[in-house]
């Protein structure tokens, strides 16, 4: 079997001598319009039988082009007893002018000459004229006096057509490109090529086209544009079988050598580039020599002038008679640079592509990814991927953009993709051709679809001198219209000027989907860290705060979040990790801490959050006063962090925030702390409002390295402003020697003593503290300050030390220092009481939310359980719906065609409520009326007409005018407010909820009937 190699044309220019590694050599690609040739004659009929200019067919091998020899090495297949007719416009002319047969030889520079025509059959071999070149040898009705040759036995003859100057001639010829009759085109003016030449093979006095073929034509105009453009129509046969027709539509070489191989442009590695290249800096680019034998996956293929024989073709050694079509490959999967089948992160990171390719021999292959997901893979946004598969295990790597060079944006639906092997490569490259019309190529065997389908790629060359249109073609174009490919504007400067431009083909396998998923992800995970207090006193606790916030696009799982802790905090604990954003939108999968250290793993949706409170005592002042640490937060495998938030660089694998809290030693024994939160907000505002509950937390600490004794700890509260809340009091003591007692009586009043009065105990050197909470109901009116601070008598140099107000994370903002000393140490600004503002009541908020529950139909009943969501509407996902019964809020828009309603049917509405606002919604009367095509049943939900649910509980209203809440008003019967239209067209249900609470557990609910398609 052969292997899968294609052919690939060049034309060689041969202006450009300064060019290094190519000189002016031109890859030129072919392409095929339909036309009809007589039987008898091949050769230069068919290089000129589209028009254009006539080209000289060269013999001039000591001035070589970038290592091909000038030389045009015409081949020939006869078997034993057929007859080789020669001839061309050069033969005798001159003192060089010649036609020479040599043997069958792998190597032609040792080839054997068999017959040289101007010695051994002189006037014989000329060609004088047009209608000889079209008629071909005699005895053809006005053909010319051929040079003959016998072959004695069957095989590949090589012929070579000298000019007038002969065949070591230097220099350049003068072409007239004329194809009639002009002078120049017989004479010496020729030179080292010939204007005219013919090649037939007779079989018992029959023609025998499709026998003459070459590796390479050194062809010659001498000049570019209108009218030295060259419009030949050949045939390329590939090593695998496959024949292709070509038109060279109007190319514009100048010199011109064209040749055809399997790969195009190659690198330092034998990797096909398949792309177009700069000629000035080839940077290691080279292809398959066509004067050169073949190597193992590189191969020139033959320019026949005819349609090929079967038996020229099985004569050439490793060459196939029929098409060898590839086998599809299987097992395409994709997976994510850092390992995540079906999955990688959006630029920079990327991801391979894995398939096998079961052909025994290489070939080449093309992945096409569908990035607008249309199910087309030939969009110019396509990315498609190309390259050499060797047989068995093939990887390729894709960077993550799409077919316009652009990063592909992350998102939650996959792509399509698929993998084809390749037959019948043909690359038609063009050197230095400065235009083109548009090749225009043909698959001829194997036919089928597709066979006129042509690729290319100039991305990442100067668009100066009329570029192509598209660029890049990579998904393919059909080139039959002839201008597939086209560039140039007519000048020696065009577009391919000092360029290499390649144009390929090939007949793809049977195109193999991708296995799984092809996902872009990306998620902008930011983090950030605080602390409270600040600054933080020793002895006392501190707390950090760490949040994690997901800005999308992308929802991540196994996130994970780190933080290491000073050694000077002591006793860290994780107070908890709570999530934040749309139900379940976020968790904590775990989250410890192990010594110092906080180790996590989260679920992070698009928006959402977790955040971390973790606490802990700060024992010690470290050298530098400060208490630094950074938290860090690291993505998933194959999910990309678009945001590199800390400058981390690379592929920004985590991001980082750093923690600086300042540490100060206490100046007084005992210090003493006070916080305030907000512990109920009973009225939902948001703010602090009459009827709220606070909770203070009294710390008193002792930082010195001697013992405070004889403490006792009180707080009194004025009666007009709070009111102790009883069994809120808590007491804890820490440190070895700490001895101050609890007060389990106090109660802010008869008792305001937080510690026991009548055991006052001792607080422990180097630490030793109490920490004292209790909670109050606000009773002040708005716009009241209420002022609270405890004190502590002892035996130590400040006594009563006062409390100091402290802000921790979650309490009510307090004054740093408000710049008035009430006794403790002075300047210090440590004795401040905390301070709370009492705000007026918000405004209520009462939220509708309505929806099709139910369609009942000949007695069935089909729910929407499930919530279509209004995008537009935030009331949907307003918290307080989670207080409703299963299902929870839910119901759908409309009924949607599945269930497509008819006469009879019934539809059942729930219309739900929810009182989240400042303060109660007051005075709330609802008016729904009845949509036109239906009626209103008074056999409804739960056995009643009006179905109402307050807070859990269901209550049944009849439609009358009765003492309950609802009734129904039949259509025409006026209504008022709240009812849209007064005259009441089709009837409407009126419900009476009258005050509705805003506090949790009353402030929901939802009201439910039916009514009947008319």
């Amino acid at each position: 079997m052969n292997s899968f190699l294609q052919p690939f044309f060049i034309v060689a220019g041969f202006r450009l001598r300064h060019l290094s590694w190519i000189g002016s050599l031109l890859l030129v690609a072919w392409a095929w319009s339909q036309w009809a040739q007589p039987a008898q004659a091949e050769g230069s009929r068919e290089i000129v039988s589209g028009g254009g200019a006539r080209p000289l067919t060269e013999w001039r091998p000591r001035e070589p082009t970038s290592g091909v020899p000038r030389r045009t090495i015409l081949q020939v297949f006869a078997q034993a007893g057929e007859v080789i007719n020669l001839g061309s416009s050069a033969v005798g002319i001159g003192n060089g002018g010649n036609a020479v047969v040599f043997a069958p030889s792998t190597s032609f520079d040792n080839a054997q000459v068999v017959l040289d025509c101007r010695r051994q059959q002189p006037g014989q071999g000329l060609i004088t004229s047009r209608a000889q070149e079209l008629a071909g040898p005699l005895p053809a009705a006005g053909g010319y006096t051929p040079c003959t040759y016998t072959a004695p036995t069957a095989g590949i003859y090589q012929v070579a057509f000298y000019g007038p100057a002969g065949p070591n001639a230097v220099g350049n010829g003068t072409p007239t490109r004329q194809i009639n009759d002009v002078p120049g085109n017989f004479n010496t003016s020729q030179r080292n090529g010939v204007a005219l030449w013919d090649i037939t093979v007779f079989s018992n006095g029959t023609p025998r086209p499709g026998r003459v073929f070459s590796n390479y034509l050194a062809l010659y105009t001498g000049a570019n544009g209108p009218g030295a453009q060259i419009n030949s129509n050949l045939f390329i046969q590939t090593r695998d079988g496959f024949t292709y027709r070509v038109n060279t539509n109007n190319l514009d070489p100048d010199g011109a050598i064209f040749f055809s191989n399997n790969r195009g442009f190659i690198d330092a590695n034998n990797n096909g580039l398949y792309r177009s290249i700069n000629l000035d800096a080839p940077a290691g680019a080279t292809f398959q020599s066509p004067a050169a034998p073949d190597q193992p996956g590189n191969a020139t293929n033959k320019i026949f002038f005819n349609q090929p024989d079967p038996l020229a073709v099985a004569a050439i050694n490793g060459f196939s008679t029929f098409p060898i079509l590839p086998l599809a490959p299987t097992n395409f999967l994709f997976r994510g640079i850092e390992g995540t089948p079906g999955q990688t992160g959006s630029v920079p990171l990327r991801g391979t592509f894995s398939f096998l390719n079961p052909n025994p021999t290489p070939g080449s292959y093309t992945i096409s990814i569908d990035i607008n997901r249309n199910g087309s893979y030939r969009d110019p946004i396509d990315r498609i991927l190309t390259g050499t598969a060797q047989p068995g295990n093939i990887l390729v790597e894709w960077d993550g953009r799409d077919g316009q060079g652009n990063p592909v944006p992350a998102g939650t639906a996959g792509f399509g993709a698929q993998v084809t092997i390749n037959a019948g490569e043909a690359h038609f490259p063009l050197l230095d051709s400065e235009g083109s019309g548009g090749l225009i190529i043909q698959r001829t065997s194997p036919l089928g679809a597709d066979a006129d389908r042509v690729y290319y790629n100039d991305a990442g060359l100067a668009t100066g001198g009329g570029p192509p249109n598209p660029l890049s073609l990579l998904q393919g174009g059909n080139s039959s219209s002839g201008n597939v490919h086209a560039y140039g504007n007519g000048t020696g400067e065009g577009f391919g000027d000092r360029k290499g431009i390649d144009t390929w083909t090939y007949l793809p396998s049977t195109p193999i989907p991708l296995q799984g998923n092809l996902v872009i992800a990306a998620a902008d995970l930011v983090i950030s860290k605080t602390h409270s207090p600040n600054p933080v006193t020793v002895g006392t606790n501190i707390t950090y705060t760490i949040t994690v916030r997901n800005n999308g696009p992308s929802n991540v799982n196994g996130v994970t979040v780190t933080d290491t802790i000073p050694p000077e905090v002591t006793g860290v604990r994780l107070v908890s990790c709570t999530p934040q954003g749309p139900q379940g939108s976020a968790a904590c999968l775990n989250a410890t801490i192990n010594g110092n250290t906080l180790n996590s793993t989260v679920r992070l949706n698009n928006g959402s959050a977790v955040v971390y409170t973790i606490t802990g005592l700060v024992s010690a002042i470290p050298s530098s006063g400060r208490l630094i640490n950074t938290a860090t937060v690291q993505r998933p495998n194959d999910v990309a962090d678009p945001v590199d938030q800390d400058n981390s660089g690379g592929t920004n694998r985590t991001e980082s925030a750093i923690d600086e809290a300042v540490v100060i030693a206490s100046p007084v024994s005992p210090t003493g702390l006070k916080s305030v939160r907000l512990f109920t907000d009973v009225d939902n505002s948001g703010s602090l409002t009459t009827g709220d509950i606070v909770e203070y937390t009294v710390v008193y600490i002792n930082t010195t390295n001697t013992a405070v004794n004889n403490v006792l700890i009180t707080d009194p509260l004025n009666t007009n402003l709070l009111q102790f809340v009883a069994g809120s009091y808590s007491y804890e003591a820490f440190g070895t020697g700490t001895t101050v007692q609890a007060n389990a009586n106090y109660n802010g009043t008869s008792d305001p003593n937080l510690t026991s009065p009548s055991t006052r105990g001792t607080l422990a050197a180097g630490g030793g503290r109490v920490v004292i909470r209790f909670r109050a109901v606000v009773t002040a009116g708005s716009g009241v300050q209420v002022i609270n601070q405890a004190s502590a008598t002892s035996d130590g140099p400040v006594s009563p030390s006062l409390t100091d107000a402290l802000t921790n994370t979650g309490d009510i903002a307090q004054l740093l220092d408000d710049g008035i000393n009430q006794g403790n140490l002075p300047g210090t600004g440590d004795d401040d009481p905390t301070l709370l503002v009492v705000a007026a009541p918000g405004p209520p908020r009462f939220r509708l939310v309505k929806r099709v529950t139910a369609v009942f139909r000949e007695n069935r009943r089909i729910a929407f359980n499930g919530l279509n969501e209004d995008a537009s509407d935030p009331d949907d996902n307003a918290p307080g719906w989670s207080q409703l019964p299963t299902p929870g809020l839910a119901g759908a828009f409309s009924v949607g065609d599945a269930n497509s309603l008819s006469s009879g049917d019934q539809i059942e509405y729930t219309i739900y409520f929810l009182s989240d606002g400042a303060s109660p919604s007051p005075g709330v009367n609802l008016c729904d009326p009845i949509p036109t095509g239906t009626t209103y049943l008074t056999n409804g939900p739960a056995g009643g007409e009006i179905q109402l649910n307050r807070a859990g509980t269901n209550t049944v209203l009849t439609s009358n005018a009765d003492s309950d809440a609802g009734r129904f008003v039949p259509r025409l019967n006026p209504v008022g407010s709240p009812c849209p239209n007064s005259n009441n067209p089709n009837g409407a249900i009126l419900v009476n909820l009258g005050d509705v609470p805003n506090q949790g557990g009353a402030n929901f609910g939802f009201i439910r009937f039916r009514v009947r398609v008319d």
